[in-house]
């Protein structure tokens, strides 16, 4: 499931152009502010789960943090460069057509704290305000285990409460930083509620299950709810009951998956995905825009080919340079 999500992911920073026609609108609506947003729940909810297996071991706190200074924090300011060393160039060539001076648009000049990936209210590249987020919450999984144990689904429903606050907040610094100022996804304070709730299910030993028709009917509901508050014109209340219907839909997607085995080479490329896609997008959108067809081909073609283009990448770097993709993308 994380290879879906993390072609879910891409689906969110492709523009779908919505005023196209309807299959655009359904798609932009529907898909990429509906279905999508379930993409980056799922991780944070695994990644408090599988953490939350170590909570017995001694000194187990140290050895995850350290554990993450590789399989995030590196792979974090590897990315954070390539990606200002491929947007460099069009950026300044863009600034000389437009006939401003050298360096106007380049934010890595002007401003260290963005370029250092220290500027919690705008990533670096936009994906990479999970990694970020995830290596402060492995930072505070003391806490927040201590938290959950004692407190349980009080400290859930506020986390919960909270996040779903912070998306109808006014706009500004602390909004931004709270929610990294995305429409509406899964910003910091409700990451910290997913990553608490994959804690909770471990700690307690929960089995997520469903019937099989019903898990059906519950994708099916869902997905016609979404579809009805994406017609909502009340931005803070669409926040709210998108995010409401999320945690809902998860449950769904995750209980129609089907059980095989996928090989670790396939169900690996997840993060590479999950770290590429942006500047491939960039690049691609650049191309195709100026191909002579509609708008739909345009946004299929530059999603396919960022999907596609992130693992051929990715096989590429693990095949002819091992050591780099090791370091770029954790150990994974």
């Amino acid at each position: 499931m994380g290879l879906l999500c993390a072609c879910l992911v891409v689906g969110i920073h492709v523009d779908w152009h919505p005023a196209s026609g309807n299959i655009c609108w359904f798609l932009h609506h529907v898909i990429r502010r509906g279905v999508c947003l379930i993409a980056v729940p799922y991780f944070f909810v695994v990644s408090g789960f599988f953490l939350a297996k170590h909570f017995e071991e001694t000194n187990w706190w140290c050895t995850e943090v350290k554990k993450r200074l590789r399989t995030l924090v590196i792979p974090f300011y590897a990315c954070t460069a390539l990606y200002i060393v491929l947007t460099t160039p069009l950026t300044i060539v863009a600034d000389h057509l437009a006939g401003r001076s050298f360096g106007t648009n380049l934010i890595w000049l002007h401003d260290w704290v963005w370029t250092l990936g220290l500027d919690f209210a705008k990533p670096t590249m936009t994906p990479l305000w999970y990694v970020r987020w995830l290596v402060v919450l492995v930072v505070l999984s003391g806490v927040l285990k201590v938290l959950i144990a004692n407190l349980r689904y009080v400290f859930l429903v506020g986390l919960a409460i909270l996040g779903l606050a912070c998306e109808c907040m006014p706009r500004g610094l602390l909004y931004d930083v709270l929610t990294e100022g995305m429409f509406p996804n899964c910003g910091p304070a409700l990451g910290t509620f997913y990553f608490s709730v994959g804690i909770f299910i471990q700690m307690n030993h929960i089995k997520l299950r469903m019937p099989r028709w019903m898990s059906m009917i519950n994708f099916i509901v869902v997905m016609l709810l979404v579809a009805g508050i994406c017609c909502v014109e009340n931005d803070c209340l669409k926040r709210v009951l998108l995010l409401t219907a999320v945690p809902i839909f998860l449950l769904g997607v995750y209980c129609n998956m089907p059980s095989i085995q996928v090989p670790n080479r396939i169900t690996s490329l997840s993060f590479p995905i999950y770290l590429i896609h942006c500047p491939v997008i960039v690049y691609l959108t650049l191309i195709v825009n100026r191909l002579p067809i509609g708008k739909l081909p345009q946004s299929l073609g530059i999603y396919c080919g960022a999907v596609l283009g992130s693992i051929v990448v990715s096989l590429m770097v693990r095949k002819f340079t091992p050591r780099i993709a090791s370091i770029v993308f954790g150990g994974r």
